[in-house]
């Protein structure tokens, strides 16, 4: 009898991890992020906007010929452009600024990581859209932007 309670038990959780859906909280007001909200950045190379098909998450950006992306001589000339499992939207230009305006924690089971909403300030098809720059930073610690992508804009030049 005791048996067939643990196997039940097991059955429930089994379930229930199951049914777990992964989701993103704010910590942009956490100790050690919310001196980072407002900050803004330029990006030091061509990016592409995309998005995975099928996917209600926001738009992201990453690097060409990376993360299952094509080579920018492999681009289109005209956009959106479906791709390997993902919807290319363009191409964010080198010089581009973005302003952090959210800090996510994805509270997934598998792999729970940290990422930064940005709001896209330069002219062009993407100002003032919302983005993800999860593969622009260390995903542990999204205060730290790959230098090889953006550089922060000092606090004199914000305005």
């Amino acid at each position: 009898m005791k048996r067939i309670g643990i196997l039940v038990v097991i059955g429930l959780l089994s379930t229930l991890v199951g049914c777990y859906r992964p989701h993103s909280v704010d910590i942009s007001s956490s100790p050690g992020f919310k001196d980072f909200i407002g900050t803004k950045y330029k990006t030091k190379m061509d990016l592409l906007v995309f998005k995975f098909r099928g996917s209600t998450e926001e738009m992201q950006i990453t690097e060409p010929g990376t993360t299952a992306m094509p080579q920018f001589a492999d681009l289109p000339k005209k956009f959106p452009y479906d791709y390997s499992g993902v919807k290319i939207y363009g191409v964010l230009p080198l010089g581009s600024v973005f302003r952090i305006a959210q800090i996510m924690q994805n509270m997934s089971p598998e792999s729970g990581y940290q990422y930064n909403r940005v709001v896209i300030m330069s002219s062009g098809p993407f100002e003032g859209q919302t983005v993800a720059t999860d593969t622009l930073t260390d995903v542990r610690d999204p205060t730290k932007y790959d230098p090889k992508y953006a550089e922060r804009i000092p606090d004199h030049d914000q305005n």
